[in-house]
């Protein structure tokens, strides 16, 4: 071997050897406790995810450490001083940790954090020391059913959200609210309307209805789910003929709706102002008789299935385009609705009114299976 390959080969390997040393990957080995902290020193990335962790009771000097992944453990405690020497962590993801219940203070020292992932923790409430992360750019709140309490900045009784109110960096911010009460701290701020992309309402249980278009002002809204809320029936539209424009244009980028355990919702007729649908869950609908479909170009998979298709009678109207880039579950399905398809003659007012839209598409049937008795679904913009 040449010796200049030769040495080109050694470096390559030396490089190689020394990359690894900078990365710690425990993943997935059932450990029920953290590797020794001495190992941590000169880590820069660091994953123990999928174990059985249930304590981090030391404090590591991790100088150098750029991300750390403690998802999917056992955590029950984290010492208060376990993220001190830690100046350069930009991403910490500790989500599905179910038995985890605090949060403690130190996070505040991960200056440099600009990622958090909380989901699907049991923490009940967050720090006021988190609005000294100055440089977080994405917060995961999903699926924390036990976030009910948050730190008053104010003796005031409505003051749920404003330790978020502070990172005027924020990005980012996917959340669960579990009351009307949260929703309308998390609508008032400006911040939080512009980083706000996934949006989780659940067990709404104070109202029979959600007045949709406040949450028009979440331009940036991608995901919206609604579930276990007993009471809802339907969603208002209350706005005038000024604002139909700016509830249009609220839901452009809202591409997945999910709607769970609603037993007397009745009414969705606010889907035709989000015109960036990509899908809709697939039910079981006996009773349905007609699907419509106009301008929206960006839906491409209806909620049918090849359980649909058994005896269906349905008939899908829409533009002869969209229907030859429907997307189906699988090449039986298809043929099966082929027959289905009848092109639409385009009869849309030139004023789409909401109180119009409402009475068109306003669901008649009542009660616990309301959703599944509807005869005619309309989608258009």
């Amino acid at each position: 071997m040449h010796d200049v390959i030769r040495d080109m080969v050694l470096w390559i390997a030396c490089k190689i050897e020394k990359e690894k040393e900078n990365f710690l990957v425990h993943a997935g080995l059932g450990l029920t406790e953290a590797p020794e902290i001495q190992n941590w020193r000169n880590v820069r990335r660091m994953s123990l995810m999928k174990n059985k962790i249930e304590n981090l009771s030391e404090t590591p000097t991790c100088p150098h450490l750029l991300s750390l992944f403690l998802s999917d453990n056992s955590l029950k405690m984290i010492a208060g001083d376990f993220f001190q020497f830690m100046p350069s962590l930009r991403v910490f993801n500790m989500s599905n940790n179910h038995l985890l219940w605090k949060l403690p203070s130190g996070i505040s020292t991960l200056v440099s954090l600009e990622h958090l992932d909380l989901s699907g923790t049991a923490i009940t409430h967050l720090p006021i020391e988190l609005q000294k992360l100055v440089n977080l750019k994405c917060l995961n709140l999903e699926y924390m059913y036990n976030l009910n309490q948050f730190p008053r900045l104010v003796m005031s009784a409505f003051s749920k959200l404003q330790e978020l109110i502070g990172m005027k960096h924020l990005m980012a911010l996917t959340i669960t609210l579990k009351s009307w009460e949260a929703l309308q701290e998390l609508l008032i701020s400006q911040e939080l309307q512009r980083c706000t992309q996934s949006l989780f309402l659940r067990c709404f249980n104070d109202s029979k209805s959600l007045d949709i278009f406040c949450l028009a002002c979440l331009h940036n809204l991608n995901k919206l789910y609604v579930a276990g809320c007993n009471h809802l029936e339907d969603f208002q539209m209350t706005v005038q003929r000024s604002s139909v424009n700016q509830l249009a244009h609220g839901f452009h980028n809202l591409h997945t709706v999910k709607v769970g355990f609603c037993f007397k919702l009745k009414d969705l007729t606010w889907l035709v102002f989000a015109p960036s649908l990509k899908s809709i869950v697939a039910l079981a609908f006996p009773n349905l008789k007609e699907i419509r479909v106009e301008g929206c170009p960006k839906l491409f998979k209806l909620p049918l299935d090849s359980n649909s298709a058994k005896g269906c009678k349905v008939v899908i109207k829409g533009e002869e385009n969209w229907w030859k880039k429907l997307q189906w579950e699988d090449q039986d399905t298809q043929d099966a609705f082929l027959s289905c398809f009848k092109p639409a003659v385009n009869q849309r007012s030139c004023d789409p009114f909401i109180v119009k839209l409402t009475h068109r598409l306003k669901f008649a049937a009542t009660g616990a299976s309301s959703l599944q008795r509807r005869h005619r679904v309309s989608f258009f913009k």
